[in-house]
């Protein structure tokens, strides 16, 4: 073998060992890293420092390991107020910032670092300081302008101090809150309206950085009845009305190209969102009942009780129609003449109609209406009027049947019109509230009180008085007003005279329970002194 060839091969040996010399130190480094990592996700920070340390000594200056290790280095000392802590992390962003200047996270942190020590020491934050920190956000913001938690810190940063807090800033700090808002509202919206309102108050900051989407306004919800903000929630619901309206429709006309093609596993899935947006309406109830029908055949669950709040609610039947074929199984099922009757009337099979409900239970709240119309509308106007008639002389019958019975009998009219007159504008004593409390005008410990109204279809005008009392921490009641089950307006009673508190309504007209919830009733010192709401004399036309 002669000297040149030996030299090579003493070459490749040495370089062979020197690569697994280096492969051993990153096998170590990673292993150290690993378990550094696993400490800081369990909050042991003191441990997770020293390991990051080690995977420092044996991985050289990693970014993988020289962030960590700062960013640990970091939260120790925010959390045990050490400020030789911090300004050692301090140096390792800077250090990171030298070799790898595109990392917009370490030019945060160093903004932020700076400004976290002033206030910590009590140093006042000088302009050119604060001029400094300004740099080092807008360039972590250029670097990194898709991340979330990027736009959130920078936010924080430009807040942080009021005496530089120009209009400029305010809106460049509100552009960046709404941003990571926008990106991950799961994370970080919640976190910025809690930032905001520490450092404003100010209702109209929120506002501007929560994303206009139900989910995002579910979450701003969330926080006002935390901070027991409930001042601002009138508005806040009457927006979350209309976009669970959009959410609802949009999920609906979804599953409904879902179903006309056949998809019937997407278009249960896309009315089940819907469902959950808005569990009152009909469509997507219905649209779930048919979809899994198709998918696993017979539904085995008792579904009575849901099949008649579906017909009765005659407000959605025009939104169900087209399906109405699609459930003739489900309804066939049930053997329940009043459901069937209703399904009958709704599908304009008149006879069918007349053969159900007349077997169907007397007192059932449609079967009257429902049935003399099926009657008229199959030429026998005579048994419709005989179905009728006895809403003449009751009390209280339902608005809709004097209207028929004015139309189909002439010789009357005026009498049944003076009476629909006299019923259609009404007051409501405190005698006609009930309620589980001993003082059914009373409203207090998240308490319901409700009456029956009686309606006309078309629009219909509420107006009742209330006055708060407030909680022994000085809240006022929030007041949900519900029709039925739908929520049609709420209401903060914050005043302690009496005020009339009013809202319109579009219905199909009819018996509806009118109900009045107090959510925030166990909001005091104890469940005894929280806020307290009365009610009066409602008026309705």
């Amino acid at each position: 073998m002669s000297f040149k060839s030996s030299f090579w091969q003493w070459c490749l040996r040495l370089l062979a060992m020197a690569l697994c010399f280096l492969s051993i130190r990153e096998a170590i480094a990673g292993v150290w890293y690993y378990q550094g990592m696993q400490a800081t996700y369990q909050g042991e920070l003191t441990k997770s420092l020293l390991l990051l340390e080690c995977a420092k000594h044996w991985g050289d200056d990693d970014l993988h390991i020289l962030y960590p290790l700062a960013q640990c280095r970091w939260f120790l000392g925010v959390k045990n107020k050490d400020a030789l802590l911090i300004e050692q992390a301090l140096d390792e962003f800077e250090k990171i910032t030298r070799e790898y200047p595109w990392y917009g996270r370490a030019w945060l942190y160093l903004a932020e670092g700076r400004i976290y020590l002033k206030d910590m020491t009590g140093t006042k934050l000088t302009a050119p300081e604060w001029t400094e920190a300004l740099r080092w956000v807008g360039k972590a913001s250029r670097l990194e302008p898709g991340s979330a938690w990027v736009a959130y810190h920078v936010g924080v940063v430009l807040l942080s101090h009021p005496e530089y807090r120009d209009p400029s800033t305010v809106g460049n700090a509100l552009a960046a809150f709404r941003k990571a808002s926008k990106l991950v509202p799961r994370i970080y919206l919640a976190p910025s309206l809690a930032y905001l309102w520490k450092r404003s108050g100010n209702f109209e900051w929120l506002l501007k950085i929560t994303p206009r989407d139900y989910k995002s306004f579910k979450i701003l919800q969330k926080f006002l009845d935390k901070n027991h903000l409930w001042c601002y929630r009138p508005f806040l619901d009457a927006a979350l009305r209309e976009f669970k309206a959009d959410l609802y429709e949009a999920s609906c006309r979804e599953a409904d190209q879902y179903w006309v093609h056949n998809n019937y596993r997407r278009a249960y899935k896309a009315y089940r969102r819907a469902f959950w947006a808005d569990q009152v309406s009909s469509r997507a109830r219905v649209g779930m009942m048919i979809a899994h029908e198709a998918l696993y055949g017979k539904i085995n669950w008792d579904y009575r009780k849901v099949l008649e709040e579906i017909f009765e609610r005659e407000e959605d039947i025009q939104d169900i129609v087209d399906f109405l074929p699609y459930m003739n199984p489900i309804v066939n099922r049930v053997k329940d003449p009043y459901i069937l009757g209703l399904y009958s009337y709704h599908r304009g099979r008149w006879q069918e109609t007349i053969d159900e409900l007349e077997t169907a239970t007397a007192g059932k709240k449609y079967r009257r209406r429902y049935l003399a119309r099926a009657y008229a509308e199959a030429g026998q106007r005579d048994k419709a009027l005989e179905v009728l008639k006895p809403a003449m002389d009751e009390e209280n019958p339902d608005l809709r049947e004097l209207i028929l019975l004015s139309e189909w009998l002439p010789s009357r009219k005026s009498q049944i019109d003076d009476k629909i007159k006299k019923m259609t504008k009404r007051y409501y004593s405190d005698k006609n509230w009930r309620s589980r409390n001993p003082d059914p005008v009373t409203l207090d410990r998240n308490g319901t009180v409700g009456m029956e109204v009686n309606l006309k279809p078309g629009w219909s005008s509420f107006s009742i008085p209330m006055r708060g009392v407030a909680s022994g921490k000085g809240y006022y009641g929030y007041v949900l007003a519900r029709i039925g089950r739908d929520l049609v307006m709420s209401f903060y009673v914050d005043s302690t005279r009496w005020e009339r508190k009013s809202f319109d309504i579009f219905t199909t007209g009819g018996k509806r329970w009118l109900s009045l919830e107090l959510i925030n009733g166990t909001e005091g010192p104890s469940p005894e002194k929280g806020p307290v709401t009365k009610v009066g004399m409602a008026a309705v036309q």
